[in-house]
């Protein structure tokens, strides 16, 4: 699974940290998954285990648990 930040990413990223260049040099991240016989099993793992793999990659950048509700609340409206 491939991570790759977007537009959500980099307003969240302005807003705490304006200074920090804004482009699409940002490094992806690259997850290995379970080996999966159907989309479908590989689907549901992503589902479970989401809320890590999210919380991990905003630890990368900054850690502030109001700023990432915020967060979190921008991106149910993409």
């Amino acid at each position: 699974m491939v991570i790759k930040k977007k537009k959500p990413f980099y307003d969240w990223l302005d807003s705490i940290e304006p200074e920090t260049s804004k482009t699409d040099d940002f490094e992806t991240e690259v997850f290995l998954l379970p080996d999966y016989e159907e989309i479908n099993q590989m689907e549901n793992w992503i589902k479970r285990n989401f809320d890590v793999i999210f919380q991990e990659q905003l630890n990368n950048w900054f850690i502030d648990e109001e700023t990432r509700e915020e967060l979190k609340y921008a991106l149910q409206s993409y």
